[in-house]
């Protein structure tokens, strides 16, 4: 219990580093609410034992942007894996589905590689690099480490994962709800890998008041869609949303993925440059000066495929 009682003061103080920052803005944090919430989880989840799965909340409890949307950490770690996954000419297919209590569920889809049963295990467990053939950490070339995003998401909401390798005769299927791990099950999938996310944060009452509107929410992820489709144009990939289908992007080159995301306009008021040094190459597009925004909504920076931004 006194393992707990750290934890739970570790939360209380990163409840109040945060309440200082945000006092004086619309997001700014019910203090006593918070914690009475994360008291009251902490509680249920020593009863239960779950102390050294479920007590690291304070190191899950992140820097909030209130201009940001949750669900768009959720996406970026998803699609991240899935363009680990697949191949050349792959497809990746995202939906979003409004819940009855108003919160946005979601699913992604991919055609890659897939993962075995004892693969889909490790993949949800805690700073697990599942990805790694060896012990070289100098050159990754994967994107995400499944071990990572995967367990901090199946630590806060419901998370079901259902994956068949290429060349197996079936497929499998985990779920991870507030952290507790089910043992994989026979599923039914063409190869590839399907996760799906619902009850956003309900295992981290604290965090709900921060969601947006799922309008916000959804809208938040697209951009972050749209933003991993410019760098992976050999990827085909399509956005649904309460059934409607906002983007469906085939393999495409560089510029026709630019001109889909971007526009004409912006490919006709731009020019190409490159350089390279010391083994680091940098090359873009560039608008003209006659070919300027208010905002820096449209700046956008790769590093290896990873979107960055400051």
């Amino acid at each position: 219990m006194n393992e707990g009682l750290e934890h739970i003061e570790a939360v209380v103080q990163k409840l109040l580093g945060f309440s200082r920052k945000s006092a004086s803005t619309r997001q700014a944090v019910d203090l006593n609410e918070s914690v009475r919430k994360v008291l009251a989880l902490l509680e249920y989840r020593l009863n239960r034992k779950q102390v050294d799965l479920q007590l690291d909340l304070a190191q899950d409890l992140p820097e909030i942007n209130g201009d940001d949307g949750l669900l768009k950490e959720v996406i970026m770690n998803l699609l991240l894996n899935s363009f680990d996954a697949v191949a050349e000419n792959g497809r990746i297919a995202v939906k979003t589905v409004l819940q009855t209590d108003n919160r946005v569920a979601l699913i992604v889809k991919d055609d890659g590689t897939g993962m075995a049963r004892d693969e889909l295990m490790l993949a949800v467990e805690r700073h697990a690099t599942s990805k790694l053939a060896d012990d070289d950490l100098v050159h990754i070339t994967t994107l995400g480490f499944r071990g990572e995003a995967l367990a901090a998401i199946g630590a806060a909401a419901r998370l079901a994962i259902v994956s068949r390798q290429r060349g197996a005769p079936e497929a499998w299927e985990i779920r991870v709800e507030g952290g507790v791990k089910s043992e994989p099950r026979p599923a039914a999938r063409a190869p590839g890998t399907t996760v799906r996310v619902r009850d956003l944060f309900f295992a981290t009452p604290a965090r709900l008041k921060f969601l947006r509107s799922p309008r916000a929410e959804t809208m938040a992820a697209l951009a972050t869609f749209r933003q991993l489709a410019l760098a992976h144009a050999d990827v085909a990939m399509s956005f649904v949303s309460e059934e409607r289908r906002v983007l469906d992007l085939p393999a495409q080159t560089r510029q026709q993925r630019i001109v889909a995301i971007l526009g004409r306009d912006f490919l006709d008021n731009a020019f190409p440059f490159a350089a390279e040094r010391d083994g680091i190459h940098v090359s873009g597009l560039a608008s003209l000066p006659t070919h300027s925004r208010g905002q820096a909504d449209m700046q956008f920076v790769f590093v290896n495929g990873r979107p960055v931004q400051d």
